[in-house]
């Protein structure tokens, strides 16, 4: 049965898949949804993210997020309960995937935020439509979140992306 750990893994392999695009070469799935939202907007707001797995991390280790601007914290919320439509092995979570941005108190890194919640929220909505594989029932986006202040380690950050529910069985 897939689990939680197998969901977060997937989520995480997705994001940094790469992939060859023609025009740009070899380029993680997550940057070029950043380039497509840049190339819809006409402008280059959002910044590249490197393809390193220490960018994508767990909220359980947010505090030590010194070192980077920027990240994508993936964590699962909880544990939901099911409706009478699945049986009784069937789980469902709420899992959250975020960017973290520093904030520095400028327009432009509130907007970032904003963007980067729409990028993350086309991203998962596509991981749904591709992800569809034996154990794996149904996800949907439930809630996009915009941008709210949080603390890491003690200084601000925007926090700003999108919470889904998977059932999984």
């Amino acid at each position: 049965m897939i689990d939680a750990e197998d969901l977060t893994k997937s989520v995480i392999n997705y994001l940094m898949e790469e992939l060859t695009v023609s025009s740009i070469g070899t380029i993680s799935r997550l940057n070029l949804y950043i380039r497509a939202m840049n190339e819809e907007k006409g402008d280059e707001l959002l910044k590249d993210i490197d393809n390193k797995d220490s960018r994508f991390v767990l909220a359980q280790r947010m505090r030590e997020q010194q070192t980077f601007s920027s990240w994508i914290d993936i964590y699962i919320e909880e544990e939901v309960e099911c409706d009478n439509n699945f049986d009784a092995i069937a789980k469902a979570y709420s899992i959250n995937v975020n960017s973290m941005i520093r904030d520095d108190t400028s327009n432009d890194t509130f907007f970032r935020s904003m963007r980067m919640a729409e990028v993350l929220n086309s991203l998962m909505t596509d991981y749904f439509k591709q992800s569809q594989e034996y154990g794996f029932i149904l996800g949907e986006v439930i809630k996009n979140t915009y941008p709210g202040r949080v603390l890491v380690s003690g200084g601000k950050t925007l926090k700003s992306g999108v919470t889904y529910n998977i059932i999984i069985q």
